[in-house]
């Protein structure tokens, strides 16, 4: 080293502590190489050079270091609210890009949200009960007859609650619909027939009067909030007031309060009147019934005590009630515990977390969208980040900086996705899908404090890669040295993530495209009735007034021939339960083939002579029922009389069964279609129907069936005046269509093809995008390659098909890795497809090919960009 530049070294160590840094020994050297070129030139003689190189090197030195001078009094870095100011202004001058990634942002965040604050009300809420934690659920399953979720009797329920000890605050509810009458008018309501220690074991506080209790006598009562509202007008004066339950008085000791639910499995929440037990059931005390009841029991666990301690006990209590009761000997009780969220959730937990997992993927492919787009800005921002670098930036401010724009950008995403997905909510509540706690779903902390974690991982998924990418900008970058190099780099990042979008829109494309196939198999299918222009109620008959069978049968039959009288209605008939509406009543049967050991079940209905005609469900052998018909005959179902009697007439053969008590036998008279009872998806099972005029119940709701030549709704009113006329007090309850039912079947599948398809439209679009941005942006890194393709002849399709080969390489690559992973992952929508398989290959192949056709539509924009190129300005 000469000591010219010792010197320098030395006054370059003597100057301010802000202008000593990496970057002054390069300015020098370059200075320096400078010098030694114009000298090698002759353009600097040799003498002075030094002297020159001195002067050159101070003024390189004070031009590049001059903001840096009075780095040396402000020892802090600019406060966040500075960084934050400058990010806007920065966003500001490129603002179209900076409303798209908002917008995709606000999407994705929206759809995530919105889809959270459903599985946070449904899944991860706790339930509003007394110590949640530990209530638990009894649930009872026979064995031999393969039969879960069995309800408890009278007498299993006693005893559990005396002998168990590894739970307290045992208590039993049992759901039925009561005739309400005493109050402003007859109203059929929801009844929780309850143990008196029920509503305290879910912690529930009356806001007057109130809880029930283990010493009330029957006859007294707890009203719901709604109920109080609607009959009472929220008077205080409710308390001691006494309303009729199927004839029977009940004196009203307490009100709920307005956010009070029942959640059960298979229970609705809304409960009006919850009483203590009584024998005022012409059906029977179920609270002493030794098998039969239809109790839901719940209790605490004990804090000392786990699941599996109280499962053990649960066991041994199952063998002690085998031992007291034949009947559960021999169909194999078992009883075991569960955690009460965990069996509320338990059918829905699975289809949620799919569903979120599918807006989770919408999410990150918007997220790529992002990356994308900031990479192309910070392309164009290059020279300034360099310019930042030789001024004495470090390298880490400019990352901070970076991120803190990536952060702006995520907060004004995340405000619009809040504002969605608030908007969203209302819709999303008001869906006919039975999911537990679904109305109190909304925006609330946890919601918000979701969003913002969601847009803070995008901030770091969007904007960190090119934040560190610009971060490593060389020191020649400021001299557009290394640009091509940049840029190369940055198509490939970003062609990887295209890749990545269209693989995973296209296993979302794949899913909603199965789920679009099952709803349409099930569109298609034929249910055994005809459901067009049919209404549907249910009346319910008080054993105080009417006797059975005879007496409700009078009343049944005498409401029919009203109806039928009615303008606008062809026929009406009867029936328990109606098809569709969830209810069930199965018992043993032996005929035929069917021997006795064999413990086959069917289905059973009471029916009238009238029902099949109504509903054109035809007879396919043999008749229906006549109205001077002896109580021991029955229509059978195809599918039993097939197996019972196969490949011989079923019509006068005689089967066994139990329709309530005793086994009788029956006579066949005739055989129906098969009609889907349980479900649309569910098989056609065997049936057995039973006149009704030999087996009508009291106290017990049945629904009539009215075929109408006019709007079906239209003959409400009619059907309530025609009620009211032979029965005040025998209100008409529940209308709906029939059509309905089938739209209820349906729904599911609707809801969740619309919001899978939803998700999956509109990750297609934003792989679309993203696509379109890399092709757009390879064209403009290629413009003077192209301009001079152009000048040299090369013909305009040869430039297309240039950009579509690399737009169709992307999809194609994209294409496979998705379709592989939809092999694998629509593995998990096996349960909720009807008659497709989740491989299947006509589905897999239309949307592999639709999604191509939007692949080469947005290939094709930057393509007939790249023909407008002029080849005269490419090469300037």
């Amino acid at each position: 080293m000469t000591r010219a530049e010792r010197l320098l070294r030395l006054v370059l160590r003597l100057l301010p502590r802000g202008m000593r840094d990496e970057h002054a020994e390069e300015i020098v050297d370059a200075a320096r190489e400078e010098h030694r070129r114009a000298r090698r030139r002759g353009r600097v003689a040799r003498t002075a050079f030094w002297p020159r190189l001195a002067i050159d090197t101070g003024r390189a030195l004070w031009r590049a270091r001059r903001p840096t001078i009075a780095a040396p009094r402000r020892r802090h870095s600019p406060g966040v609210g500075r960084e934050v100011r400058y990010a806007i202004r920065s966003l500001r001058h490129t603002p179209g890009t900076s409303l798209i990634i908002v917008a995709t942002l606000g999407a994705g965040i929206g759809l995530t949200t919105a889809t959270f604050s459903v599985v946070n009300a449904v899944l991860i809420r706790p339930l509003a009960y007394r110590d949640a934690d530990r209530l638990v659920y009894l649930t009872a399953s026979l064995e031999r007859d393969r039969i879960d979720d069995v309800r408890f009797s009278g007498l299993a329920f006693s005893h559990i609650r005396e002998r168990v000890t590894t739970l307290t605050d045992v208590a039993a509810v049992a759901i039925l619909r009561q005739n309400l009458t005493g109050l402003d008018r007859a109203e059929q309501v929801q009844v929780g027939w309850t143990s008196g220690n029920f509503l305290s074991t879910l912690g529930a506080t009356p806001v007057l009067g109130r809880l029930l209790s283990d010493e009330d006598p029957p006859g007294t009562a707890v009203i719901s909030d709604a109920l109080w509202e609607r009959s009472l007008g929220r008077r205080p004066d409710a308390i001691g007031r006494t309303v009729a339950l199927d004839g029977h008085a009940y004196t009203i000791v307490g009100v709920l309060p307005a956010g009070f639910r029942l959640h059960l499995p298979g229970t609705p929440p809304e409960i009006d009147i919850w009483k203590v037990p009584d024998n005022w059931w012409q059906n029977g005390n179920v609270w002493e019934s030794p098998t039969g009841g239809g109790l839901r029991l719940v209790g605490h666990l004990r804090p000392d005590v786990t699941l599996e301690q109280a499962n053990l006990e649960a066991r041994q209590l199952a063998s002690e009630i085998r031992g007291r009761v034949p009947q559960y000997e021999e169909n194999g009780l078992t009883i075991w515990v569960d955690a009460l969220q965990a069996r509320v959730v338990g059918d829905v937990q699975t289809p949620l977390l799919l569903l979120l997992g599918s807006v989770g993927v919408v999410l990150l492919i918007a997220c790529a969208n992002v990356m994308n787009l900031l990479f192309v800005r910070a392309q164009g921002r290059q020279q300034e980040m360099a310019v930042r670098l030789a001024l004495g930036s470090s390298r880490t401010r400019l990352v901070r900086s970076l991120l803190v724009e990536s952060l702006v950008l995520a907060t004004a995403g995340g405000s619009l996705g809040v504002l969605l997905a608030t908007t969203a909510g209302p819709a999303m509540r008001s869906l006919s899908v039975p999911l537990p706690r679904l109305a109190s779903s909304g925006t609330d902390a946890a919601v918000l404090a979701f969003s913002a974690g969601v847009a803070i991982l995008c901030t770091f998924l969007g904007g960190l890669a090119p934040a560190i990418r610009m971060a490593r900008l060389p020191a020649d970058a400021a001299l557009g040295t290394t640009r091509a190099t940049r840029g190369r780099a940055q198509q490939r990042v970003s062609q990887v993530l295209v890749v990545g979008q269209v693989a995973l829109s296209l296993v979302l494309l794949i899913g909603a495209g199965l789920l679009g196939a099952s709803l349409i198999r099930m569109q298609q299918i034929r249910p055994g009735f005809d459901a067009n222009r049919l209404l549907t109620f249910a009346v319910s008959l008080p054993g105080t007034s009417y006797t059975w069978p005879d007496g409700t049968n009078r009343f049944l039959r005498r409401f029919e021939e009203a109806l039928e009288h009615l303008p606008g209605v062809e026929s009406a008939g009867v029936i328990w339960p109606l098809p569709l509406s969830g209810g069930q009543w199965l018992n043993e049967y032996v005929g035929g083939e069917v021997r006795t050991g064999d413990h086959v079940r069917a289905r059973q209905h009471l029916v009238t002579p009238d029902y099949f005609e109504t509903v054109r469900t035809p007879i396919v052998e043999g008749r229906g029922f006549a109205a001077d018909d002896p109580k021991s005959v029955v229509v059978v179902s195809r599918r039993l009389a097939e197996r019972a009697w196969p490949g011989e007439s079923a019509v006068g053969r005689f089967l066994e069964t139990n329709p309530w008590g005793g086994t009788r036998r029956m006579q066949v008279i005739g055989v129906a279609e098969d009609v889907r009872f349980r479900g649309l998806r569910e098989a056609p099972e065997e049936v057995i129907y039973l006149d009704a005029a030999g087996w009508s119940w009291a106290d017990w709701q049945v629904d009539l069936v009215v075929r109408a030549s006019v709007d079906p709704l239209s003959l409400v009113e009619p059907a309530r005046a025609a009620l009211a006329a032979l029965d005040p007090n025998v209100p008409l309850a529940r209308p709906r269509e029939m059509t309905s039912y089938v739209a209820d079947q349906l729904a599911p599948g609707r809801i969740a093809l619309g919001m899978v398809g939803t998700f999956a439209m509109v990750a297609a679009a934003l792989a679309a995008i993203g696509m379109y941005g890399v092709l757009a942006h390879a064209v403009s890194m290629r413009r003077r390659e192209i301009g001079i393709r152009l000048a040299l002849g090369s013909a305009p399709a040869a430039i297309v098909g240039m950009v579509l080969r690399q737009g169709l390489w992307l999809t194609a690559i994209g294409a496979v890795i998705g379709l592989v992973s939809a092999l694998w992952l629509t593995e998990l929508l096996r349960a909720y497809l009807f008659d497709v398989e989740p491989t299947s290959i006509p589905t897999f192949a239309l949307v592999t090919a639709g999604f191509t056709l939007v692949a080469i539509l947005a290939c094709l924009i930057p393509a007939r960009r790249a023909l407008r190129i002029d080849p005269i300005q490419a090469l300037k």
